[in-house]
């Protein structure tokens, strides 16, 4: 069989059958898991960190390392589940309805990866300060927060858009 008419952007099925919709979407629930224990490894370290009852010299340097490591991880997710030109397209063919919510999680991440910026350069310029501790926990457990959530969204677009059969026959 031809599979030229079949495919557009990258390969990407242009009409999203069963078993290509299936391959795409354990890639991105893969994808997904992956980049999430990317995320949650440097979420757990920072949560480590944040129950230490002194923190001292070595404390800093772990917790701006730390939030280097979430910006890295932040910074990689969506975009490097899919081909993301292609998945794109596939939801703006085969799911529309999705697409407004798609492209959210881009401005969501950039957005994200400034607050997670912000945070390390905040407990950079507080290095050492012991004052700063308390200041410096509460922004990062707000932070922690808004990366759970980021994570919620992520999931939950790849989920509803493997649910609702991307097409099919």
């Amino acid at each position: 069989m031809d599979r030229a008419p079949y495919e557009g952007h990258a390969g990407v099925p242009k009409r999203i059958t069963q078993e290509a919709l299936m391959s795409a979407a354990t890639m991105a629930v893969d994808g997904t898991s992956l980049r999430v224990l990317s995320v949650a490894g440097a979420q757990s370290r920072l949560v480590d960190l944040l129950g230490d009852e002194r923190p001292g010299a070595r404390w800093w340097v772990a917790i701006t390392r730390a939030l280097d490591d979430l910006a890295e991880a932040v910074h990689t997710t969506p975009g490097d589940l899919l081909d993301p030109d292609g998945f794109t397209e596939q939801l703006r063919a085969d799911a529309p309805h999705l697409i407004g919510r798609w492209q959210r999680m881009a401005a969501d991440r950039d957005h994200l990866t400034a607050t997670i910026t912000a945070v390390r350069l905040q407990a950079g310029r507080a290095a050492g300060n012991p004052d700063a501790v308390g200041p410096v926990s509460a922004a990062i457990r707000d932070l922690l927060t808004q990366v759970r959530r980021y994570q919620e969204r992520i999931t939950d677009v790849l989920l509803d858009a493997y649910q609702r059969d991307l097409g099919g026959d």
